[in-house]
């Protein structure tokens, strides 16, 4: 380092004074005054250079104060600029983790409206699947319920045809039976018995029919019945599938609005979030160049700091080299002056104090410049522990934020299994459900068939017994066509053969009549033939267990042997005429022994008859037949009645025929008069029922004639 001209020139002139103090007073004086007069140019050289050195002092004062204030506003600016990047920061910091916090809540929305979507998108897609099958469940019931519909309408239709068909059936058989019964009433008590069996036969069957067709229509009405109430309880379970499938189709349409409203709401979230996204990327993107900036400015800012602290430190070594400078050549001037003090006291005085105030305030310009420099570097290292701490501090962000997104990724994973799990459990109970329905409609539609099958074949089984039915009515009508058919012929013929017996009766009785002058003594067949028909006709009289066809059978006999036996010849008035009758008697003999053998046949026809009668009518029916026909029985009462009867049926009948020629002193006994109450015969019958005329015993003898042919 260059030292100043005043020192130099110090330690010259202190070199040549040592030689000076061995001389002499003289000399000393002289050299002196020379040397004050070169200490008075020294100290104007020092003068000189202590003015270029306050100069160069006040320059470097200068220099040093605008250096400071260089960088007191370069500090100040840098505070500022620190400030408003730890402010910006901070705000970067806040808007950062407040979008971040956005961010996440967008996410988390985001991933739940996905969840809720995929949810609701795989409910709607079960849904739709439930539907379907549901309304091919429906469908398939429907189709179902319309054929047992049609099945059931088909069996009442069908009921109701056969209904109908033995209705009309039963109305025909009924004319039938009325047409049969006006016929067989015009044929003779025998037809009209056969009549009444049959009816009552018919009845009978009629009842038994009806009873077994209305035990089958009950049974069909109980299976008709069971029918709709189970076709009622289809139709409500179709009622409440429809119901069901509406308020799936209600659902499904609201799942659908609210799917639409889901979908419009994340679009317009997807755009609100593209929006804010895109914002949040050009605030992050201006965040990072400002971030950038702020580095690059910190950056710049530290190198311009330590290049200013390395400038100061070159500066303040400079100054400290020259304060030591300064310090050995005040020491070194300090010794030299130390012998000239009192001399140069007055001199040096000045220039020392200023020396000491400029040392002073160098002293104190290095202090503050080391004060200085220990703030700068104390704030240079606050600085750099604030960028570390900042640093430090959004590491720690990035470390919460990563760990907040891990823990909220966590957390929609921990929700997304449970959603699926539960929609799992819901999809396992909805799939039971419906094999519980597919089960339930199973099992209904098993018995349903069954039931339609066991219907059907009901149905079947009933169509065969009514066609049975109706094979046995028209064989049962064809065999009563046919026995009314031989009946009638029957009734036919043996009308032929009456009415031939009445004719020669008639003939034989008119031929006869005049002649006849007393009544003989009856024979005991005539006795037993009129008692069989006496006690055949009381037989009715007596009101016992006989039936109606046998009473009517035996009054048409008992009106035949009557009208036989009147028909007979009556005794004479005159003993006379015995001869005429005797020579008569061979030649009707034939015929009465003919007659007698018809007679007889017709008897043993009328015995067989109440056999098979007895077999057939109770007592009850009986009385009740009886209690008919007897007004009947009253009004055929008289000779020709029985006959009259056969054709004539329930007509009125004519009044009685007067009696045949009886002979005049015939007198009928009040018992005859009360007991003959059917006019077959002017007679009555004695304790034993032989049928007498009279209560004469001479009356027997007046008839009791050879020409009576019941006598021989």
């Amino acid at each position: 380092m260059r030292r100043p001209r005043w020192m130099l020139k110090f330690t010259i002139n202190r070199q040549r004074l040592h030689p000076w103090r061995c001389r002499s007073k003289l000399d000393v004086e002289e050299n002196s005054a020379k040397e004050v007069e070169s200490l008075k140019e020294q100290i104007a050289l020092l003068s000189e250079s202590s003015s270029s050195a306050l100069e160069e002092v006040a320059t470097l004062r200068e220099q040093k104060a605008a250096d400071e204030e260089s960088h007191a506003a370069s500090t100040a600016q840098k505070d500022e600029v620190i400030s408003t990047l730890k402010s910006k920061l901070e705000e970067v910091m806040a808007a950062y983790k407040r979008l971040k916090g956005h961010l996440q809540e967008l996410q988390e929305r985001l991933t739940q409206q996905t969840t809720t979507y995929d949810s609701l998108k795989a409910s709607y897609d079960e849904l739709n699947a439930q539907h379907a099958a549901s309304v091919e469940e429906l469908e398939m019931l429907k189709t179902e319920a319309s054929s047992s519909r049609e099945r059931a309408d088909a069996l009442v239709e069908e009921l109701r045809q056969a209904q109908e068909k033995f209705a009309e059936s039963e109305a025909q058989r009924e004319s039938q039976m009325e047409n049969f019964k006006k016929r067989v009433l015009a044929f003779n008590d025998e037809l009209t018995q056969k009549q009444r069996q049959n009816e009552v036969a018919l009845h009978e069957l009629r009842q038994s029919l009806l009873m077994e067709f209305s035990a089958r229509d009950e049974a069909a009405q109980l299976k008709l019945s069971e029918l709709e109430e189970s076709c009622t309880l289809q139709t409500k379970t179709v009622e409440k599938k429809e119901l069901e499938i509406q308020s799936l189709a209600e659902r499904v349409r609201l799942l659908q609005e609210e799917h639409a409203q889901a979908g419009s709401d994340r679009e317009e979230t997807d755009r609100k979030h593209e929006a804010e996204r895109m914002e949040l990327e050009a605030q992050l993107s201006s965040a990072n160049e400002t971030i950038e900036k702020l580095r690059s400015a910190t950056d710049a800012n530290v190198g311009l700091q330590r290049e200013t602290i390395s400038q100061l430190e070159n500066q303040a070594a400079k100054l400290v080299l020259q304060v030591e400078s300064e310090t050995e050549g005040a020491n070194a001037a300090r010794a030299a002056l130390e012998t000239y003090k009192k001399r140069a006291h007055t001199a040096l005085k000045k220039a020392s104090s200023e020396n000491k105030l400029n040392l002073k305030k160098a002293a104190q310009s290095t202090t503050k410049l080391e004060q200085e420099l220990v703030s700068a570097k104390g704030r240079i290292s606050t600085l750099e522990t604030e960028l570390e701490e900042s640093r430090k501090r959004m590491a720690e962000l990035e470390s919460a934020g990563d760990a907040l997104a891990q823990s909220a990724r966590e957390a929609l994973e921990a929700e997304k299994r449970s959603q699926e799990a539960s929609l799992r459990l819901e999809i396992d109970s909805l799939k039971a459900e419906v094999v519980r329905l597919e089960m339930a409609l199973a099992s209904q539609k098993t018995p349903l068939e069954a039931q339609i099958k066991q219907l059907s074949e009901r149905n079947e089984a009933l169509n065969h017994e009514i066609s049975a039915l109706r094979e046995s009515i028209r064989t049962q009508n064809e065999s009563l066509e046919e026995a009314v058919h031989a009946k009638e012929e029957e009734i036919s013929e043996l009308s032929k053969q009456l009415q031939a017996a009445l004719a020669a009766a008639a003939s034989l009785a008119t031929n006869e009549a005049g002649r006849r002058s007393y009544s003989p003594a009856s024979s005991p067949t005539e006795k037993e033939r009129r008692s069989t028909a006496s006690s055949s006709r009381s037989f009715d009289s007596e009101g016992n267990n006989s039936f109606l066809h046998q009473t009517t059978i035996e009054e048409q006999h008992e009106h035949i042997a009557a009208a036989v036996a009147d028909s007979c010849p009556i005794p004479l008035a005159s003993k006379a005429n015995g001869v005429d009758q005797q020579a008569k008697a061979p030649a009707d003999a034939s015929e009465l022994v003919r007659l007698k053998l018809a007679l007889h046949e017709l008897e043993n026809q009328s015995h067989v008859f109440q056999k098979k009668v007895r077999r057939v009518f109770s007592p009850q029916e009986h009385q009740k037949v009886m209690a008919a026909h007897s007004k009947a029985n009253d009004e055929g009462s008289g000779l020709f009645g029985g006959v009259f009867s056969l054709f004539g049926g329930g007509a009125a009948s004519p009044p009685p025929p007067k009696p045949l020629a009886a002979p005049p002193n015939f007198k009928p006994s009040p018992t005859t008069a009360k007991t003959n109450t059917t006019g077959a015969a002017l007679g009555s019958k004695d304790k034993n029922g032989v049928l007498s005329f009279g209560s004469d015993p001479s009356d027997d003898e007046e008839f009791a004639t050879p020409l009576n042919p019941f006598a021989t």
